[in-house]
């Protein structure tokens, strides 16, 4: 078998990291498909687009305002965002959010998760929280109750949460993200070698990760 390491440097509150998901869920299809000898391992990294946002959250109208020059700005930037992300499936409500949050405690809560094999599940909730229903994710109490609907237990939400336990991992992940040079997300590093940038077809995803491995067979590890 052939190993595939992917990493994922995202941010739940980025709308391309969304879109990135779906692609992403395609392009491994698409590689299973065509390559039965794989062993394909996805881990999710931590990166904020806004690490200096109050833990409180801003207001998400202000914030857009600010960020893209205007709203008239604001709202053309996300009338293509809504449309690529049709594209993927998915019908995302801008409108519906009032509260740009800090990600911090959702990253750490994320790593928590990681302990529980919950993590794909507690991200595509956190993504259709904000991006979806509109949910107020600058609440300790909103991203408690969606990590509890996905499965995990209020021991380790509580540990993530109210505490700094994960805060390490947050915090390197950040580093090793200025390290490599990563300015947007989502951003994949494949078997810790190549990195591609931006919600990329699934089609691109998929031939770069197949480009980078044996032929079918080769494997020395058989």
């Amino acid at each position: 078998m052939n190993n595939v390491n992917i990493d994922i440097f995202s941010d739940v509150v980025c709308p391309w990291c969304y879109i990135g998901k779906r692609n992403l869920e395609k392009a491994l299809k698409i590689i299973k498909n065509n390559r039965d000898d794989l062993n394909i391992s996805v881990n999710w990294r931590a990166f904020q687009l806004n690490p200096t946002l109050p833990m409180g959250g801003v207001s998400r109208q202000e914030y857009t305002s600010s960020k893209f020059g205007g709203r008239e700005n604001a709202k053309a930037i996300y009338d293509r965002v809504r449309i690529a992300a049709e594209q993927v499936g998915l019908t995302l409500q801008f409108d519906d959010i009032i509260v740009q949050p800090n990600s911090t405690k959702m990253h750490e809560l994320i790593y928590a998760s990681k302990e529980t094999a919950l993590t794909d599940d507690l991200i595509e909730a956190l993504f259709k929280a904000f991006f979806i229903n509109g949910k107020d994710l600058s609440k300790k109490e909103n991203i408690g109750q969606i990590a509890r609907e996905v499965g995990m237990s209020d021991e380790v939400i509580h540990a993530a949460i109210e505490s700094d336990n994960y805060a390490d991992q947050v915090s390197d992940d950040l580093e090793e993200s200025q390290r490599i040079g990563i300015h947007g997300v989502p951003f994949y590093v494949l078997n810790n070698e190549i990195g591609l940038s931006g919600a990329q077809p699934p089609e691109i995803i998929a031939k770069t990760i197949l480009d980078t491995l044996p032929r079918s067979g080769s494997s020395a590890n058989g």
